[in-house]
């Protein structure tokens, strides 16, 4: 006979909010970076609000580890007007020990008079046992 015992699961949604200063001077030759660790878990919600009027000179892109994540497609980057919506990525990134690195990389056009902070929101879920 097999001997069945529960666990109770609790599951977690924590939101990481992370924002960005290009200067400036952080073309693309020189961007802007923001490392840091990733709570172990889910990530499957990303939104990105770009500053106001930034007018498309603004650039942003999310590596886990030196891999490019967002946008997929190496070396593009993520560019908006700064009046629209922020960019809401619905994902599923599963983010474990040996992966939990994550860098923000952003620089604007050089057609910029001053600087910009860049907001990050990730949503992550996990469970853990009790």
């Amino acid at each position: 006979m097999v001997e069945l015992s529960y666990h109770p699961v609790r599951h977690e949604i924590s939101s990481l909010a992370r924002s960005v200063t290009v200067l400036t001077i952080n073309n693309a030759d020189s961007p802007v970076s923001d490392s840091f660790d990733m709570p172990l878990g889910i990530i499957d919600r990303v939104l990105i609000e770009f500053p106001r009027n930034c007018n498309r000179h603004i650039h942003i892109q999310i590596f886990q580890g030196s891999v490019q994540w967002l946008p997929g497609g190496s070396g593009s980057s993520f560019c908006l007007m700064g009046h629209e919506q922020p960019v809401g990525i619905d994902c599923y990134k599963q983010v474990f020990d040996d992966d939990k690195n994550f860098i923000i990389r952003a620089w604007n056009d050089g057609d910029v008079h001053c600087n910009h902070v860049i907001n990050v929101l990730f949503t992550v879920k996990f469970s853990e046992v009790v």
